[in-house]
């Protein structure tokens, strides 16, 4: 067998294979953050379970919960939020 002419031959293929057009795959979307969670001492305080029970959605700019089967009593200080809707709910209605 003839060493330089494999070699080349070798050289050749390598080179030819970067060589073929690009895909025409669509460019991926830039990620980003949809629903941010919102500190508790930002703004209510007082009945709030954790940091980050409620988000903003940077799509509609809609307040919501992180989680949806959580019920505050009648009368208490964040009864409210029963109001607020779920930020699953929120992407069912506005999907990306």
């Amino acid at each position: 067998m003839n060493f330089p002419k494999t070699l080349a031959v070798l050289a050749i293929g390598i080179a030819m294979t970067g060589c073929e057009p690009q895909s025409t795959t669509q460019p991926a979307k830039p990620h980003y953050q949809r629903f941010v969670p919102l500190p508790s001492d930002a703004f209510f305080v007082e009945g709030i379970p954790w940091h980050g029970y409620f988000a903003l959605d940077t799509k509609t700019g809609t307040l919501c919960r992180t989680i949806k089967f959580k019920v505050f009593p009648k009368g208490s200080p964040i009864e409210w939020a029963n109001e607020v809707p779920s930020c699953n709910d929120v992407f069912s209605f506005n999907p990306d």
